[in-house]
């Protein structure tokens, strides 16, 4: 077995399969060398551990201040995922997996806790969208009525301008000239963009306007054949139907667990 690090194989794996590994390929693009690989091999194939600051990621400073770092095993090798978490430092850790073997591992060894699940849906290839409805307005400009929106959701003001300086675009549905209802797609990784901030004003809810941002939003990633991936949280049962009922279907289920080692 076989223990190194090369970037540029290590991004050629994980491009084999960019859904499935597509949490691990966005926190290489966003966090780049802050991030320790730890690569192995064997008979049976391959495993990577990424190894990330907590205190490099706003979310993960924000959700897991008492942890060191965050933690993503992806590969195809069982024995080598073992090998790499049994190297892993005697701190507190966020572990991030989709792998029925990583669960295992962190529940049993590391007695580790699991303490939210992320689930992560897309557009089937033979499904048929619905037309984009009437009345959703859009831009790749940015104004303030629509960055108030989405702070609701936890996009900050420079994360924004990241996103629209990278081609971001913003959907909303307007009552009287209000903004009531918005969301926004930006490129997560090559082909897959996010569908995100999805928030609507508590007055106007349950009347289906977040549905027609999501058709409006799925039906312009569409038409430049980009590939859509909807994130959310797997207890917010209510989001989860509006993505079903947009078309969109489940392809990961991300785990959190936090270790207290030390």
């Amino acid at each position: 077995m076989k223990i190194r690090e090369n970037r540029e194989m290590i991004l050629s794996r994980l491009r084999g399969d960019v859904l499935r590994h597509i949490v691990t390929l966005k926190m290489l693009r966003l966090y780049g060398d802050a991030i320790d690989l730890r690569f192995a091999e064997d008979d049976q194939g391959w495993a990577l551990l990424s190894l990330l600051p907590v205190r490099v990621s706003e979310f993960d400073r924000r959700t897991y201040a008492d942890a060191e770092y965050v933690v993503m095993v992806d590969g195809t090798s069982s024995a080598s995922k073992r090998l790499l978490l049994e190297g892993l430092p005697a701190v507190c850790l966020v572990i991030k997996t989709y792998d029925d073997p990583v669960r295992d591992f962190v529940l049993r060894r590391l007695r580790a806790k699991r303490v939210r699940s992320f689930v992560s849906l897309t557009l089937p290839r033979a499904a048929r969208l619905e037309a984009t409805p009437a009345g959703v307005v859009e831009s790749e400009i940015l104004v303030p009525g629509i960055s108030g929106m989405l702070a609701h959701n936890g996009y900050l003001p420079s994360e924004l301008a990241t996103y629209f300086a990278a081609g971001a675009r913003w959907f909303a549905v307007q009552d009287g000239g209000t903004y009531i209802s918005a969301g926004l797609v930006f490129p997560n990784f090559d082909a897959v963009w996010e569908i995100g901030g999805l928030f609507t004003e508590p007055a106007w809810r349950r009347q289906g306007h977040a549905r027609r941002i999501v058709t409006a939003a799925l039906n312009h990633l569409a038409a430049r054949n980009l590939v859509p991936r909807y994130q959310v949280r797997s207890d917010n049962t209510g989001s989860v139907r509006l993505a079903e009922g947009a078309g969109l279907r489940e392809f990961l289920r991300m785990d959190h667990f936090l270790t207290r080692q030390g």
